[in-house]
């Protein structure tokens, strides 16, 4: 079994925000190739990048 390292991440419990990471964002232009009709993902894609998701990075150390 692979050791594990605890790791202490700072975050409000509402937001869920921390102060020290950043949040991971994925915008639309990441995600090519990702869904079926092509066609309409460029249509979407090339008028605004749109941010699709974003969440906290917890790193395993």
């Amino acid at each position: 079994m692979e050791n594990l390292v605890s790791v202490i991440t700072d975050f409000d419990l509402k937001t869920g925000l921390s102060k020290r990471k950043q949040p991971l964002r994925r915008y639309l232009s990441n995600m090519k190739r990702m869904f079926f009709d092509e066609t309409a993902y460029n249509q979407q894609v090339s008028p605004e990048d749109t941010l699709v998701y974003e969440f906290l990075v917890v790193v395993k150390l």
